[in-house]
């Protein structure tokens, strides 16, 4: 039974006051909520009313006060359609100025009759102020009290002024009792103008609180993603120079505070200007994303892999001392050399090695920035020493205690150097 009611109170609702666009607003959602309640009013004056003609039907009342009804349920329905068409406020006066109507021809005929009925049907009047403060603005309510207080300064002074005269004889009497429901009147209306006024302006209010409240989150959320793009490198996706300058600096600060050793990767992509040159730098950029991805997947959920700066590249091991260190960059370089990085514009791929330093706290360094010397340092060693490799920080100290090390690795970097300018040795010494 419950279910059924529900399931025809929401057809109900569906077809009399239907929402034609998203109640986003609550001022929107107040709105229907009135145009609702106006449409369970007229469904009940509707079916009194029906109810009220069927039975002048069977009893033969009077033909005037049939026709009455049907005006009435005539206006009822005009009200139904105004209401579902989502016009509110006339919708509200079409039914309420002719229930004043209806009610003060019913306090007139029967007053003729029955003088008495004058002050006993006065109270059914009152209604209509605190129902137009339910459904119509702050003006609603004093519009049909200022009618009603005219209506009834009539009625005392002309229209019946026979039928009063029996209760209230004299005019002091007859003025007493025009001030008194006048009073009775306004004070009703008064108040109901005074909720619908609260009520509109508390959801005014709350309109705009939420309005603030979204606003900020919107702030928020545009905060977060500057901040996030202020991090990231635009090209991998990776943290950039800064990103990664403030983990180390976290990471070195746990270090410290657990005694736990920390690791750090600084690896370059070798020849990366020769790949720029032959194939573009489109090609490059590519490249460069697909090395940054084959480190990553290598790495554990807490270390961090950030792009240092052109080809560069850095990689922070917390808790990893230089022989896990090792492991990892070893791991690292096998996989970006063991096959060539797919290129759209290359079938065959693009064959690339890295060049890999590690730099251990505290056996290499404390500070951030020494570390990162003598991981650059270590890595710096393994080009020198033919690339793609893993040099520690520590073997790059002992190459430079070692005077024939150094001189066989000068003679290899300067023909290396000749060999890219074209020229070779002999041609040198020809010179």
């Amino acid at each position: 039974m419950k279910k059924n009611l529900h399931w025809l109170s929401a057809r109900w609702f569906a077809t009399i006051t239907p929402a034609y666009a998203p109640l986003i607003t609550i001022d929107a959602r107040e709105t229907m909520r009135k145009r609702r309640l106006l449409s369970i009013i007229l469904l009940i004056a509707f079916s009194g009313l029906s109810f009220t003609v069927v039975m002048g039907i069977i009893t033969r009342t009077e033909q005037s006060q049939q026709i009455q009804n049907l005006v009435g349920i005539g206006f009822i329905s005009l009200s139904f359609w105004i209401n579902r068409r989502g016009y509110l406020k006339l919708a509200g006066l079409c039914y309420l100025l002719p229930s004043f109507l209806g009610l003060a021809t019913m306090v007139i005929t029967s007053s003729i009759s029955i003088p008495i009925l004058a002050f006993g049907l006065w109270p059914l009047l009152l209604i209509l102020p605190v129902a137009a403060g339910l459904i119509l603005p702050a003006w609603g309510p004093l519009l049909l009290a200022l009618i009603e207080d005219a209506f009834w300064y009539w009625f005392v002074r002309y229209g019946c002024q026979k039928q009063v005269a029996i209760y209230l004889k004299r005019p002091g009497d007859q003025l007493m009792f025009l001030y008194l429901m006048s009073s009775i009147t306004f004070v009703i209306a008064l108040f109901s103008a005074i909720s619908a006024w609260t009520t509109k302006k508390a959801v005014i209010q709350a309109d705009r609180a939420v309005e603030l409240e979204q606003a900020h989150h919107d702030l928020s959320e545009a905060y977060v993603t500057i901040q996030k793009q202020a991090l990231t490198d635009a090209l991998t996706g990776l943290p950039n120079h800064r990103a990664v300058m403030d983990q180390m600096e976290k990471e070195l600060d746990r270090a410290l505070r657990y005694l736990r050793p920390f690791s750090l990767l600084f690896f370059d992509a070798d020849r990366f200007k020769h790949v720029n040159d032959t194939f573009g730098h489109g090609a490059g950029d590519a490249v460069l994303c697909q090395i940054g991805q084959q480190a990553n997947r290598m790495l554990r959920g807490s270390d961090t892999l950030g792009r240092f700066g052109g080809e560069e590249f850095v990689i922070l091991l917390p808790e990893a001392d230089v022989y896990e260190a090792q492991v990892v960059a070893e791991r690292i370089r096998v996989a970006i050399a063991a096959a060539p990085l797919a290129q759209a514009e290359v079938a065959e791929g693009i064959p690339m090695t890295v060049s890999m330093g590690i730099a251990t706290y505290p056996a290499d360094g404390y500070a951030a920035q020494e570390l990162l010397q003598q991981a650059d340092e270590a890595m710096y060693l393994s080009k020198r020493l033919g690339r793609n490799q893993v040099r520690t920080a520590a073997e790059s100290r002992q190459s430079n205690a070692d005077p024939e090390l150094l001189m066989m690795l000068q003679e290899a970097e300067r023909d290396e150097s000749l060999q890219r300018s074209g020229r070779s040795p002999e041609q040198i010494k020809q010179d």
